[in-house]
């Protein structure tokens, strides 16, 4: 589509009218796109670098008015949950922001548009520009409703479970050493890797035991790991 098309379909998308339309093509292109000898507006990495602190402080904002029955340690959880790729992911794929998405020809048929990380960034990258072209209030008021929908369909249960957080503080309580977390295998193509890590648990004199988990980075893997060991110290 040319850029008036692009620029009409992603406006009524947000909802929207940007006043410096190059925004939108930055917030949408990936670094691949300069590769095939075009003229660019520039990629979305810096506009993602700034969504970043934007998004953070609009959740802190929501979560704070919404649930003022939770300390801070519940909400520091709810909010690690909101701002995480994998709910960015999900919240780009609902908004259908990879149709929009300006990849190199190479890039578009490896499907570099609907990969978890090019969406998760966008999306961060769309708030930043819709903070540095409106600013704060039309960036909170676009994705805070768009959070708290999310949110409002998640098992809460689940998310307030922290399970490295719990993990370490049972082993503190016993005086028992730190958990160890150890990357023991990866397998797919690189830009869908899956990580493989193994949490080693010291609970005594010949008591050691081990727990493997899996995600498509480290920190999802370790936490994937630590839930299996969390859950399996709770039966002890």
């Amino acid at each position: 589509m040319n850029k008036v098309e692009f620029y009409a379909q992603v406006e009524a998308l947000l909802g929207y009218q940007f006043q410096n339309k190059t925004l939108i093509l930055q917030a949408f292109t990936h670094k691949s796109f300069d590769s095939n000898g075009r003229k660019s507006e520039g990629n979305y990495e810096r506009l993602e670098f700034f969504g970043d602190a934007v998004l953070k402080l609009a959740v802190s904002e929501l979560l704070l008015n919404r649930y003022k029955e939770l300390d801070e340690g519940e909400l520091t959880k709810i909010r690690a949950y909101l701002i995480s790729d994998n709910t960015l992911f999900k919240l780009a794929q609902s908004l259908g922001y990879d149709r929009f998405v300006r990849l190199s020809g190479t890039e578009t048929r490896n499907g570099g548009a609907t990969r978890k990380n090019t969406l998760a960034d966008v999306f961060e990258a769309v708030l930043g520009a819709l903070y540095l072209d409106g600013g704060e209030r039309v960036a909170f008021e676009f994705v805070q409703p768009i959070v708290a929908s999310f949110y409002d369909n998640t098992n809460h249960d689940e998310l307030l479970h922290d399970y490295k957080s719990g993990i370490q503080e049972w082993l503190q309580k016993r005086q028992l050493p730190l958990p160890e977390y150890t990357i023991v295998g990866s397998s797919g193509p690189e830009h869908e890797k899956i990580f493989i890590v193994e949490v080693t648990l010291l609970l005594g004199k010949g008591n050691e035991k081990h727990f493997r988990g899996s995600g498509n980075n480290k920190k999802s893997a370790e936490q994937d790991a630590a839930k299996l060991a969390y859950l399996a110290l709770q039966k002890d």
